[in-house]
């Protein structure tokens, strides 16, 4: 479940903070937006082989000691009956997340996704769908300053110059091809992905690549998405990404079980991309140079 849950959440800009933190400093430092439909038109290769691969792997190859699952389906369906219909809080509930969902498949490119979700979060404590006092209960601020925090980090590295004084100090002595720098930045951005929260990853490497895009005269929409994509690709430790925290908490499996198949997920994962940036991403206009 964890990682189908990483795999799937590179397919949109909302399956993770670090979409949403990439999109928004795209925006913010070359005016450039991605929209909900375009950024799947760029990622989709990626999770949708991933998840042959892993399918593969978990049906011809990894051990399953769950024979029956009957009894489980069943208790399932009878807490379902026991809630019986929907109560008028779910229903209001739908149309307002139906209504967001909607404007950040169709109008993100004239209504700002931060905006539509402020906006569907107001109508929610609006329509009394829940009260004041259980979003203060349940929301994780905890993961909101994260976010916020990683988005000053990486626009002080930009006004600061310090990605600048980077890029001249360390890419300048590189005699790399360009495409062979993009796909180390992208193997880069996913090894330190496991170590730190793919947010921070993509708030300290995306900044730094765009200074190095205007050295190379790289596209900056093809670095985003690279540093993105790649930041979640997180199979190894617990650490790199919630999914694999709460999974690894259940106490189901180790550290070791993970790094097993994981690591040949995550080489697969690098192939993959390297694929779709070379010859997928070309084909339908999004070339390496600007």
């Amino acid at each position: 479940m964890a990682w189908g849950t990483v795999i799937g959440g590179i397919t949109t800009y909302l399956g993770g903070a670090r979409n949403l933190l990439a999109v928004g400093l795209l925006e913010k430092h070359y005016g450039i937006s991605i929209g909900f439909f375009e950024w799947i038109k760029y990622s989709w290769p990626l999770p949708f082989l991933l998840l042959i691969v892993f399918a593969v792997i978990i049906t011809k190859f990894a051990e399953i000691d769950i024979q029956d699952t009957s009894r489980s389906l069943k208790k399932l369906k009878s807490k379902s009956e026991a809630r019986g219909d929907l109560s008028k809080a779910e229903k209001k509930l739908i149309l307002i997340l139906g209504a967001v969902v909607l404007s950040w498949l169709f109008l993100s490119n004239l209504i700002n996704i931060a905006i539509t979700a402020l906006l569907g979060g107001v109508l929610v404590v609006a329509f009394k769908v829940v009260g004041w006092q259980e979003v203060e209960a349940y929301v994780n601020w905890g993961v909101i300053l994260m976010y916020g925090g990683a988005v000053v980090v990486a626009s002080s590295l930009v006004e600061t110059g310090v990605t600048d004084w980077m890029a001249e100090r360390f890419f300048s002595q590189l005699e790399l091809a360009p495409f062979l720098f993009i796909v180390l930045l992208a193997i880069f951005t996913s090894i330190l992905t496991e170590g730190v929260s793919n947010v921070a990853s993509v708030a300290v490497i995306l900044p730094l690549a765009f200074s190095a895009a205007e050295a190379y005269s790289l596209n900056p929409v093809l670095l985003t998405l690279s540093v993105a994509l790649s930041g979640g690709l997180a199979f190894l430790l617990p650490m790199g990404t919630p999914p694999n925290a709460i999974a690894f908490s259940s106490g189901y499996y180790q550290i070791k079980d993970a790094l097993k198949w994981g690591l040949l997920l995550k080489v697969i994962g690098w192939l993959i991309y390297i694929l779709v940036a070379r010859f997928y991403w070309p084909l339908i206009g999004l070339e390496i140079f600007i």
